[in-house]
């Protein structure tokens, strides 16, 4: 019955110290930006229209945003549903393929998936790392 007792009150304090350190991490501040900020959504738009094509228009579904932050310290691993449209037909397909995206000839529309990352800097700055596929 003691050591049973012992067990229990050890288990106890070992969740109540882990909650605690989570606690302690989301009140430091270890804040970042977040996948779908508009701030981040308008620069990871304007990266992949200037390095794929500048007559595209890729635009993130905000509503196909998935986020992670596996180490809870505001780096955010994300992965976004893209679609754009281009003027013509005549794009390097394998730098699309790069970034996993793909066009429709007829209707030369691109779509898939990309992944990035989001960084705050400690001047308050942010950016944005797009993930190639072939990295």
């Amino acid at each position: 019955m003691k050591k049973t007792f012992s067990a229990i009150l050890l288990l106890c304090a070992i969740g109540l110290t882990f909650s605690a350190c989570d606690i302690l991490d989301n009140t430091v501040g270890k804040s970042g930006m977040k996948c779908d900020s508009p701030e981040i959504i308008s620069l990871t738009e304007q990266i992949l229209n200037n390095q794929i094509r500048k007559e595209s228009s890729f635009t993130i579904d905000t509503s196909n945003i998935v986020i992670w932050d596996y180490n809870k310290v505001g780096r955010y691993e994300c992965k976004a549903k893209i679609n754009g449209l281009t003027k013509d037909g005549f794009l390097n397909t394998w730098m699309l393929e790069s970034y996993g995206l793909s066009l429709d000839q007829k209707t030369n529309k691109i779509s898939g998936w990309i992944k990035y990352n989001t960084y705050k800097t400690t001047t308050d700055g942010y950016y944005v790392e797009i993930q190639r596929l072939s990295q």
